[in-house]
């Protein structure tokens, strides 16, 4: 029995005998796939694929935000308790939170002056 060569299907008998795919589908996304990696390392097509990418973000900015947002809270949330367990500052990284704050006297200032400028506005 031949099996086919992207999905790993079984190619029914009816079929002609040189076939190697069990649909057009599949001989497409093999085709899309092998081009894929023909073309990956050629700078004008990162290119092309990063404008692409970019006129999607602008169409669609608000899946995106949403998108990034999901993924990037778990994160977040490792990195705050793996600096809290390691006693560093928890916005930088870098030096030892001072007093019983969880961030450096840098971060804290900084923190401090953006919080001004929203109470003003």
């Amino acid at each position: 029995m031949r099996t086919c060569k992207l999905c790993g299907k079984n190619i029914s008998e009816k079929k002609n005998k040189s076939a190697i795919f069990c649909s057009h589908t599949c001989n497409t996304r093999f085709n899309a796939k092998k081009l894929y990696y023909e073309r990956k390392d050629d700078p004008a097509y990162k290119k092309m694929q990063r404008e692409n990418f970019d006129r999607w973000r602008k169409k669609n900015h608000a899946h995106f935000n949403e998108m990034m947002r999901r993924i990037n809270k778990p994160l977040a949330k490792k990195r705050y308790l793996r600096r809290i367990k390691e006693h560093i500052c928890i916005y930088c990284g870098k030096v030892p939170p001072t007093g019983i704050r969880r961030g450096c006297a840098r971060c804290l200032k900084k923190n401090r002056e953006r919080e001004s400028k929203y109470r003003k506005s």
